[in-house]
């Protein structure tokens, strides 16, 4: 870490790596990612079948930067869901591993701490099938 903190990274060959600095970058920002995002519009798009319009209008109208983070976020994810058959990555499961770096939840009640947890999750993934189907017409067989 050290390294890129000081500008010298140049390569990584380890997948695993890159992914665990891409979910450590995400954790550790002042705010989480979806902090700006009010908690009825996740619960929303969580608790709804999909809706690609109605979702594309909620993170097109976000503030920068996390407009652009998420859509930044959201395309490289869809790039590992999209090769799906070979490293079994789908959207669902790419949520679940990235929902937890993305909203920092001040609830001192573990149940809507974990309740909550889901429905970042759930959020997470509606928000990348919708990115797929919309930029890429790729259907994450989302529900």
């Amino acid at each position: 870490v050290n390294i890129i903190a000081k500008g010298k990274f140049t390569e990584c060959s380890d997948v695993n790596i890159i992914a665990n600095l891409l979910k450590v970058w995400f954790r550790e920002l002042p705010e989480g990612l979806y902090n700006d995002i009010p908690e009825a519009t996740i619960h929303r798009i969580a608790d709804s079948p999909l809706d690609v319009p109605a979702i594309v209008e909620t993170y097109s109208s976000l503030h920068e930067p996390h407009r652009s983070l998420i859509l930044w976020l959201l395309d490289m994810m869809a790039g590992i869901v999209m090769n799906e058959s070979v490293n079994k990555m789908s959207a669902k499961n790419m949520a679940i591993v990235m929902s937890p770096n993305l909203f920092q939840t001040n609830a001192e009640n573990p149940m809507a701490a974990l309740t909550m947890a889901q429905k970042i999750a759930d959020f997470t993934t509606k928000l990348l099938a919708s990115r797929l189907q919309e930029k890429f017409q790729y259907d994450a067989r989302v529900q």
